[in-house]
C-alpha cells in the first residue's frame, strides 16, 4: 500500500499547483486541504490499486495541458516576455502531456474521461484566440498520445461501449458533487478555523478567487465529466 500513498502525496502536491496555476497560491492550499480530506481520496491512498496512480497521472497530465496551451487569459508576466521561445516550450510540454496522459489511461481507462475534458477545453481556446499554440502542435500531440496508448485505445472503447456493465452502489446525481465538496472531514477542518476567526474579532469572507472563464471552463469540465 506505500506505493498508492507516496502517489496520493505526489498528486496532492500538484493540486496545489494546478490551484495555483489556475487562480493563485492561497486557493491551491485550500485545494489541497479539500482533497485530502476526500474520503475517496483518503481511501485511494491506502488502497493496493491503481487508483491513486490513476489520480497523480491525470493531475500531471492537466498541469501539463496548460503549460502547453498557455492561455493567454492565464498567462503571467513571466510567460510574457517569454512569448518568444513559446514555440519549444509547447513542444516540450506536448511531449510530457503525451507521455503523462498515456500513463493515466494505462493506470485505469475511467480516468481516460479527463482527456475529453482536456480536448473540450483545448477547442475553446482555439476558437476563442486564447492560445499561440498551433492546430498543427496539438493534432501531432494527439497522434503521439495514440500510439503511446497503443491497444489500450480499442480497450478504452470497448470499455466505454459496455459501459452499462459498469455498476455502481448509487447512480451518481449533482448531490454527488455537493457531497464531495462539503464532505465531514473538509468542514470538520475548516470550521474550527473560521470559529476562531470570528472569536478574535478578524474579519473574513467567503467568495470565488478571481480568475478567467478558462479556468472555471477547466473545472467544471473536468468534475461533470
Amino acid at each position: 500500500r506505500l506505493p498508492s500513498t507516496l502517489a496520493m502525496a505526489m498528486a496532492a502536491y500538484l493540486v496545489f499547483r494546478l490551484g495555483r496555476r489556475l487562480f493563485d497560491r492561497e486557493t491551491g492550499l485550500l485545494s489541497v486541504l479539500a482533497f485530502v480530506t476526500s474520503q475517496d481520496v483518503l481511501f485511494a491512498a491506502g488502497d493496493a490499486r491503481s487508483y491513486a496512480f490513476a489520480i497523480a497521472a491525470s493531475v500531471a497530465a492537466t498541469l501539463a495541458f496548460l503549460r502547453m496551451i498557455a492561455p493567454l487569459s492565464l498567462s503571467s508576466p513571466s510567460d510574457t516576455s517569454n512569448a518568444q521561445g513559446h514555440g519549444r516550450s509547447e513542444l516540450q510540454w506536448g511531449l510530457v502531456y503525451a507521455a503523462t496522459s498515456a500513463l493515466t489511461v494505462y493506470f485505469h481507462q475511467i480516468f481516460a474521461l479527463i482527456l475529453v475534458a482536456h480536448g473540450v477545453v483545448a477547442l475553446v481556446v482555439l476558437v476563442r484566440g486564447d492560445t499561440r499554440i498551433r492546430i498543427a502542435t496539438l493534432a501531432g500531440v494527439g497522434m503521439l498520445t495514440i500510439v503511446l496508448l497503443g491497444w489500450e485505445v480499442p480497450n478504452v472503447l470497448a470499455t466505454a461501449a459496455g459501459r452499462e456493465r459498469i455498476v455502481h452502489a448509487t447512480s451518481p446525481s449533482a448531490m454527488s458533487l455537493v457531497y464531495l465538496w462539503t464532505n465531514p472531514v473538509f468542514v470538520v477542518a475548516v470550521v474550527p478555523v473560521a470559529f476562531v476567526l470570528y472569536a478574535t474579532g478578524r474579519r473574513g469572507s467567503v467568495r470565488l478567487p478571481d480568475a478567467p472563464g478558462v479556468a472555471w471552463l477547466l473545472l467544471l469540465t473536468c468534475a461533470m465529466l
